[in-house]
């Protein structure tokens, strides 16, 4: 019972996020002209509201609703992450976030590559790791939002497994900026998909092409000022 009031509590307050920060922002984007100073100020101001987000995104998935279906199941083994809270570096977080894809990537995918289609090679094992996860959350967005949009593809190829490669030590001051890059990503990423839904909702493209499909709305409506 107390899971599954979390579970409302954190629903509830994805929207109240979305309904007083985001919409307020972009609901006339494609119905006026936006400039590009109004777009990267949006972009920064909301870097807290797509940090929040994610957290409640952490919470809802791999705490409330792991650990509902556990309790259910009689499911011993709770690790479902760990303090990724206290991370310095991105490499780090990514081994922290979400105990049981990185069990399965390991597993399945990097193993794989490192043992048996290309030995002893930790870079591409690791890269081929982060392309099947990126893929996978895209297909999981394009699903969702029924448009294509590889933000979080871009996100995660160029900017997670770039970030992967460097390691730091634990300092206050390395967490404290860790907590930055995850605002700032979390903010920009959850502006550009909002952008590309109001592009696409409020300046629509009739009879539209796999090339229309492809592209992204936002920079292709002429809702911008030049």
């Amino acid at each position: 019972m107390y899971r599954t009031l979390e579970i409302f509590g954190v629903i509830f307050y994805y929207s109240f996020l979305i309904d007083r920060f985001l919409l307020p922002t972009y609901q006339d984007f494609g119905i006026r002209k936006y400039t590009w100073v109004e777009i990267i100020l949006s972009i920064f101001e909301n870097a807290i509201i797509g940090l929040l987000i994610l957290i409640c995104s952490f919470f809802l998935v791999l705490h409330s609703t792991q650990n509902l279906f556990a309790e259910l199941l009689r499911f011993g083994d709770r690790l479902f992450y760990k303090d990724w809270w206290t991370c310095t570096s991105f490499s780090e977080y990514f081994r922290n976030w979400n105990i049981v894809v990185y069990d399965w990537l390991y597993t399945y995918i990097y193993k794989d590559m490192y043992e048996v289609v290309l030995p002893r090679n930790k870079t591409m094992a690791k890269i081929t790791v982060f392309v099947v996860s990126a893929v996978v959350h895209e297909w999981i967005l394009i699903y969702m939002f029924k448009f294509f949009f590889p933000a979080c593809f871009i996100h995660f190829l160029f900017g997670g497994a770039i970030l992967s490669f460097i390691k730091a030590p634990k300092t206050t001051i390395l967490n404290i900026l860790f907590w930055y890059g995850l605002a700032f990503g979390s903010g920009s990423l959850v502006s550009l998909y909002s952008l590309e839904h109001y592009a696409r909702t409020n300046a629509p493209v009739e009879n539209s092409t796999l090339k229309d499909f492809l592209l992204p709305r936002w920079l292709t409506c002429d809702c911008i000022e030049r």
